[in-house]
């Protein structure tokens, strides 16, 4: 996407609801995944007093491949946050970084499960979401 295409399109409404709600979801799957690390490096016995402390047990556990990623989405996301910029070169650029950085995000996601199963015992309450979160993941571990 670039900004002369997405200023082409400024009065598409439905485009723009559905960029918001891909803004939207990608600051809850992080904010939800951070609180999951959080809770999980908890139940393993590890220190929570400081959300870098539980980053770099992640990055050594292989669940996160490393903090400067994981600190990339949190300011790509913290700037969407905060910004509300018409400069359509921005914004193209800006979703362009969150397709880019939702695999971190994805992966992560999936190794965490996988970390909690293996090491804490912990599963998925119910399975009724499991082939589908599944076949999300396939292509990118």
């Amino acid at each position: 996407m670039d900004g002369d295409w997405l200023a082409d399109h400024k009065k598409d409404v439905d485009l723009f609801e559905t960029l918001a709600a891909i803004n939207e979801r990608f600051a809850k799957l992080q904010d939800s995944i951070a609180s999951a690390m959080r809770h999980s490096a908890l139940l393993a016995g590890e220190s929570t007093d400081s959300f870098l402390k539980v980053l770099s047990l992640f990055e050594k556990q292989g669940v996160v491949d490393a903090t400067s990623d994981w600190q990339r989405c949190r300011a790509i996301r913290n700037i969407a946050a905060h910004d509300y910029s018409t400069h359509y070169a921005q914004i193209a650029e800006h979703f362009n970084l969150l397709n880019e950085l939702a695999d971190v995000l994805l992966v992560t996601s999936k190794r965490l499960v996988t970390w909690s199963a293996e090491q804490l015992g912990i599963f998925p309450a119910t399975q009724d979401f499991s082939d589908e979160f599944d076949t999300v993941f396939q292509p990118r571990l």
